[in-house]
Parts: structure tokens; sequence; C-alpha cells
């Protein structure tokens, strides 16, 4: 089975919890009026294919990760997060495989960590079987 974003948001869900020992709350849905800060929001806002050669195909996904901290001095905290993010995230474990994070960049607005980061792959989707050709005629002549 493919890799899918839901399973790439899960890795990256649980990768943070273990690294940051659960301190912050992670949510998927942009329902601000909810959430518990700290936090962090994960969303998938873009998602191409490519057909590379036969059954292969590349996956590009790319996310966006935002950050909100309570502490009074947010971007101490913010680069601290930013650090452990881009150390966490560059290479991430979903179902049997590796994926690697490429062109991670953040930027801070009004106290706010916002990063952006894209997972390619290649992808090899199973070929239908296809029946085999029972009896094969062939009709030759030699030349003399």
């Amino acid at each position: 089975m493919d890799t899918t974003c839901n399973d790439i948001v899960i890795a990256i869900s649980i990768k943070i919890d273990e690294v940051f020992g659960g301190k912050y709350s992670l949510y998927t849905d942009d329902n601000k009026q909810d959430m518990k800060v700290p936090c962090f929001f994960i969303r998938n806002f873009d998602f191409s294919t490519n057909k590379f050669f036969d059954n292969r195909y590349e996956k590009n996904y790319m996310f966006e990760m935002t950050f909100f901290t309570e502490d009074k001095d947010k971007s101490f905290k913010n680069n601290d997060v930013k650090e452990n993010l881009n150390h966490i995230l560059e290479y991430l474990q979903v179902k049997d495989s590796v994926i690697r994070c490429h062109n991670f960049e953040c930027k801070e607005i009004e106290g706010i960590l916002i990063c952006t980061f894209k997972y390619k792959f290649i992808v090899i989707k199973q070929k239908e079987a296809e029946p085999f050709m029972q009896i094969l005629n062939q009709k030759y002549t030699t030349r003399k």
C-alpha cells in the first residue's frame, strides 16, 4: 500500500510528541477556538504526483507547520523550536520506509513560527497480472 498524506501527518505527530515529551498539543484542523497554547498546527497544502517510468511515480507533499507559544520571549522559544524541527523532520519513518525532508524554511510573524517543508519520494504501483498466452502457433519458412 502507498504512503498517504495522513500517514505522514501521523508520523510527524508521533515524532514531535517523542522529542518534545508530549508538552505541546497537535492539531490538524484550523479550529483555533478550542486550541490550547502552546501548540502546533500541521496541514498539507499542496500535493502532486508525476509519472516517471512504467509503474514508478514521484509524490510531492508540501506541509505547513505553525507553532504558537505562550512564552514571554517568543522569539527565543521559536528559535529553539525551529532548530529542533529541522532536525526532527529531516528523516521521517513512515510505515516501512524512511522519507527525507526538502526545502525546510521557517519564518516568524508576530511571534508565531511558520515552517514549510516538502517530502518527495518515489512509489511503485503494483501492476495487475496479465494472463499468459496459452498456445502460440507460429508459421515459418526457411530460405534456401
